[in-house]
């Protein structure tokens, strides 16, 4: 799935010529000329009226309770055709507008913008794209290294807003889409503020309510055709399993991890016990030895370095999937919506909680400096990039309205930034195979969630109290015993069961697993094991990814690959890795010219 348009800048276009085989670079000038395909998932979807072209790339599900065909809903809804509109669109996808009457462009994203869109302009066109490849293959210009993404990389693990690999190349910012009229102009669509709420309703009061809500609205995210279910050892999986089978439909279970591992055995007990079908994939010596590189070094690839190398089982199962049915359904974001954020690991670095919990600036300037993030560049290379970073972080802090509480600041950022830096590639990476459906990111859902305490944005920053955190799980189990109360009885990989959260003794359960956690779990984040076994298994070729000695700092490299010291920094080694190895890619296949 995937485009690139080029289309003159300063000038009225005289037609339009998209199709599979254009060629941009001997295109006429003055013509709109693009290259529009889905190989994989054939999910492309043309509508055309009198006014207009319509083009839908990707998974625009149609909702369920539609009584009109696909093609006559998708008419009626693009017949008049707002900015609003795409809130009540549900799935992932692209969509592009062309007004044949004014040449007039339009490119939207679907919600949280997981799906990237790039642009660049020079003086006489601007490349409007899916992947970044596609414009330096449409365009003759030089294109050189981004120092400042570079920096942003090594601190958060990917740009801080919307920055890429390349100068001058960026990305639509989240919630907005890309108008041209012969100029460039980025709209905001969705505006994530509007929907903050000042008095959220009681969590006791809205439980039931948003529970119902959600089991109605994600119906539409299940396909009548057969489809696998995500499921591990914590809730969000298992919420979703209850409501297939509460609608009886016709899928399998899958996971993945080592044997031994509760994301693993967890649900390999439940879907016996309940005669589910159910579908492993080990990643134990197998994988590590024979597949791990090579789907990491895929992944890198088809998500153009955003894909850390510790993920690379998901360009490795949607592979062995893509011969089954089209569809996969996840867990995605509920953790993220429901409970508070309070432990920097993968998802969010120490070094983003500092931005929004230090409040003097000239301490935050200190912590940043001096962040073990920046360890693995040479910082004395990058000193413009950071004082300009530093600006832009100050400017973000200082843009918020006043009497917003930390913890909203922090979530605005997870929502915007976080769900499609950190998630996207891996769906970007899945589209190549097959679809992945979250129903969790519902917009329905989502909006009436911020108006009650059930949201993770209307707790205090970083609660670690097991009972205040008690809200953050709840709607699980009452979502699991109005669709299939079997599953509330087995245990969670945290050693109580989603019926403690619904009777009077169950609090007594989930605070004393939660202080054997205290006492004998690790404070600090620890891979899961098939991550460290295949680092160890292939940490000689990893040695040889060639990096450039003018970007990174190479003693402190050379320190991590000396007696397994990359173990004690894992999450930072593994963003390196990842950053080295695309780098080294596109250098090879001479993208641009370095620094």
């Amino acid at each position: 799935m995937s485009f690139i348009l080029r289309c003159p800048l300063n000038q009225n276009p005289k037609k339009i010529l998209i199709n599979e085989n254009s060629d941009l670079k001997n295109c006429s000038s003055d013509t709109i000329c693009g290259i529009i395909n889905d190989k994989y998932t054939k999910g492309i979807k043309y509508l055309e009226n009198r006014d207009c072209i319509l083009y839908i790339l990707g998974d625009l599900i149609i909702p369920k309770n539609n009584k009109k065909s696909s093609s006559q809903y998708l008419n009626s809804v693009f017949e008049n055709f707002e900015i609003k509109t795409i809130q009540n669109l549900k799935g992932t996808f692209y969509l592009i507008k062309l007004n044949k009457q004014n040449m007039k462009i339009e490119i939207y994203n679907s919600l949280f913008s997981l799906l990237p869109i790039y642009y660049y302009k020079n003086k006489d066109f601007v490349f409007i794209s899916s992947r970044i490849e596609h414009i330096l293959d449409s365009c003759s210009d030089t294109f050189f290294l981004n120092k400042k993404y570079i920096l942003e990389k090594a601190l958060f693990g990917y740009a801080l807003f919307n920055s890429t690999y390349f100068k001058n190349i960026r990305t639509v910012p989240c919630n907005s889409y890309l108008s041209l009229d012969g100029t460039v102009k980025l709209v905001k669509h969705t505006e994530i503020l509007d929907y903050y709420c000042e008095n959220p309703v009681k969590w006791p009061k809205s439980v039931d309510r948003l529970s119902d809500l959600f089991i109605a609205q994600a119906k539409d995210y299940l396909p009548d055709d057969k489809f696998y279910s995500s499921m591990t050892g914590g809730l969000d999986g298992r919420t979703l399993v209850a409501l297939a089978l509460g609608m009886g439909k016709d899928f399998c279970v899958y996971s993945y991890g080592n044997p031994r591992e509760k994301d693993v055995f967890i649900p390999q007990y439940i879907c016996k016990k309940i005669g589910l079908k159910y579908y492993p994939i080990y990643l134990h010596d197998d994988f590590a030895k024979i597949h791990f590189l090579k789907n990491a070094f895929e992944g890198e690839i088809l998500t153009e370095g955003n894909l850390r190398f510790s993920r690379a089982q998901y360009n490795f199962f949607s592979k062995k999937f893509s011969s089954k049915p089209k569809y996969i359904i996840t867990g995605l974001f509920g953790s993220e919506l429901l409970r508070t954020m309070r432990m920097p690991g993968n998802l969010i670095s120490q070094v983003l909680f500092d931005i929004f919990s230090i409040e003097k600036d000239r301490e935050l300037v200190k912590k940043i400096r001096h962040s073990n993030r920046l360890k693995f560049i040479r910082l004395d290379q990058f000193q413009n990039e950071l004082d300009e970073l530093l600006d832009d972080i100050f400017s973000y802090r200082n843009a918020f309205p006043s009497g917003l509480s930390v913890n909203k600041k922090f979530y605005y950022y997870l929502f915007e930034e976080v769900f499609r830096k950190y998630f996207g590639p891996e769906i970007i990476l899945e589209y190549n195979y097959l679809v992945n459906r979250m129903p969790f990111l519902d917009f329905g859902f989502f909006k009436e969630l911020l108006k009650t305490e059930l949201a993770g944005c209307n707790a205090d920053f970083q609660v670690s109290n097991p009972i205040d955190r008690f809200k953050g799980q709840v709607l699980y189990p009452l979502i699991i015993k109005k669709t299939y109360p079997k599953l509330l009885k087995y245990k969670l990989d945290r050693s109580y069961k989603p019926n403690d959260f619904l009777v009077p003794w169950g609090k007594f359960n989930i605070t004393k697993a939660y202080f054997y956690r205290k006492l004998f779990d690790r404070k600090r984040y620890k891979p899961p094991s098939y991550a460290t076994l295949c680092f160890e298994t292939n940490i000689s070729k990893l040695m040889e990814i060639q990096y450039n000695k003018s970007v990174f700092n190479d003693k402190y490299i050379n320190y991590l690959f000396t007696n397994d010291n990359w173990k004690t920094d894992f999450i930072h080694f593994n963003i390196f890795i990842s950053s080295a190895k695309y780098i080294s890619e596109i250098n090879r296949n001479n993208c641009y010219a370095y620094l």
